[in-house]
């Protein structure tokens, strides 16, 4: 039987034009589809166990496709049901079956799936993020007497929290080890730290999602950001989360990506419905963050679309160089853009505007019916963003 899912950011914001493309990024392991090695990421914010069409088909698992009358609710997105097989994780077996879906052909992800929080959430879960450490035990043991304490919603097979702002307002809090980013915020939250930092620098970022295809959020960069007795502070922001407003629902009130949880330890007790939190003071906070020193990102318009248009903040390097909404991305360097979708020397092109400030680089775009060749110079858009 077919079915629906929604699917992180984890499966494409690496590879088209989002600002992480490390594998490290992501909590990934190594384990065991019916005793063929492969290699899987803990994925808190899918709510299914996920394998990818192509290792799907490497392993020799037979399929049941999914209807093809039925048209997935926003937000979601129709998988193929893979039949039961083993899964292998250290000394652990169970049995499952994998959602599998198709990626585009140009997204070429080294890991072959992703397990999702349903595979766990029956056992009592620490997630080090900033060490890449993930403990599973059958009970909890630890004194959480000074953890901030959080409620987990306890109808979700996604890591889902819920916190009291605003005079006693639930939020909800998608804590998402599948999204590479720092905190994405909903309208209201995004909108209020914007009236209150007015003037703060810009870029964008552009993401995937098999649900969404291509949207671009802005992204600032903030000090601080307060929610629930929660403090992070020098962390990234952006002003959506297509995925997850859609599938969290209308209490949504942002989502922690890995650049945020790094520095937090997490322990959550799901069965109890419980999570708790505190910072982790031996997580080594990074030199720098790959972000988008350009200040535009190209992303095609539509699924059928093959030209890579331009979104631009204003003020930033593209724009200072001339750079303007809907130009169309030809080459970078010399390097034909046109050919994203078969050359893996095009993508990600975050890897391009991620470099260190002071890089130059050469972009053909085509105008209307004009091709214009503008030198760029990326820039640090956060320049105090560190301590």
């Amino acid at each position: 039987m077919g079915g629906r899912i929604l699917l992180s950011v984890l499966i494409g914001a690496c590879f088209l034009t989002g600002v992480a493309t490390a594998a490290e990024e992501r909590m990934s392991f190594d384990a065991k589809i019916n005793g063929h090695p492969v290699r899987l990421a803990l994925d808190t914010g899918a709510e299914l166990p996920i394998l990818f069409r192509r290792a799907a088909v490497q392993l020799g698992l037979k399929l049941k496709e999914p209807p093809k009358d039925i048209k997935p609710e926003p937000g979601k997105v129709m998988f193929a049901l893979a039949e039961r097989c083993s899964l292998e994780i250290g000394e652990t077996t169970s049995t499952l079956r994998f959602a599998v879906v198709d990626l585009p052909s140009y997204i070429r992800p080294k890991i072959h799936g992703v397990l999702g929080w349903g595979g766990i959430s029956h056992c009592v879960v620490e997630i080090r993020v900033g060490s890449r450490e993930i403990e599973i035990r059958s009970e909890l043991a630890t004194d959480v007497s000074q953890w901030l304490c959080w409620t987990v919603r306890p109808d979700s097979n996604c890591l889902i929290a819920e916190i009291s702002e605003n005079a006693g307002k639930r939020e909800a809090v998608l804590i998402d080890s599948g999204a590479p980013g720092g905190v994405h915020l909903n309208s209201r939250r995004w909108g209020q730290w914007v009236r209150e930092h007015p003037g703060r620098p810009s870029t964008v970022s552009a993401l995937f999602s098999p649900a969404a295809g291509v949207y671009v959020t802005e992204e600032k960069w903030a000090n601080e950001v307060r929610m629930g007795g929660l403090v992070l502070r020098e962390v990234p922001i952006n002003d959506k989360n297509v995925d997850a407003q859609a599938f969290v629902g209308e209490d949504y009130g942002a989502t922690l990506g890995m650049y945020a949880l790094r520095q937090l330890i997490l322990l959550v007790d799901a069965k109890n419905g419980k999570m708790y939190l505190k910072t982790d003071t031996s997580a080594v906070t990074p030199a720098d963050y790959n972000y988008n020193r350009l200040g535009a990102a190209f992303a095609p318009k539509d699924a059928t679309s093959a030209d890579l248009v331009a979104h631009v903040v204003e003020a930033g390097p593209a724009y200072e160089a001339g750079i303007r909404n809907s130009d169309i991305l030809l080459s970078i360097d010399g390097l034909d853009a046109t050919k994203w979708q078969t050359d893996p020397r095009v993508l990600p092109l975050s890897r391009f505007w991620s470099r260190p400030a002071g890089t130059k680089l050469t972009l053909g775009i085509m105008r209307g019916a004009e091709r214009v060749d503008v030198a760029v110079t990326l820039q640090e858009i956060f320049p105090g963003r560190l301590p």
